[in-house]
């Protein structure tokens, strides 16, 4: 159980906790079933979540962004676009293995 002025139980075995300020961790924290962020995430120096958005890289080039499909782009450049029942593969791809096809 935490004291702090901005924690409020809920229930008795249920608290919540306001951190408006933001919150620091060095080991690691446990946050049970769901973690819900508004508006910007940034997990260490490379993950960034915003908005629709997650960038790979602090540079902004490298990137995942999701309107009615999901994009995928390397170096600003998109290489995968992703919809329902439906993609395409951008720019050049070689394979390791042969490829089969279907509809």
């Amino acid at each position: 159980a935490c004291s702090a002025s901005t924690v409020r139980a809920v229930s008795d075995t249920v608290n919540l906790a306001w951190l408006p300020e933001g919150l620091s961790v060095t080991d690691h924290v446990n946050l049970a079933s769901s973690l819900s962020v508004r508006g910007f995430a940034r997990l260490g120096s490379n993950l960034r979540m915003h908005g629709n958005r997650i960038d790979f890289k602090d540079d902004g080039t490298t990137y995942m962004q999701y309107d009615s499909t999901v994009k995928f782009y390397v170096g600003s450049t998109r290489s995968i676009s992703l919809g329902s029942g439906s993609g395409t593969l951008h720019g050049s791809w070689t394979s390791g293995k042969v490829v089969f096809t279907s509809d």
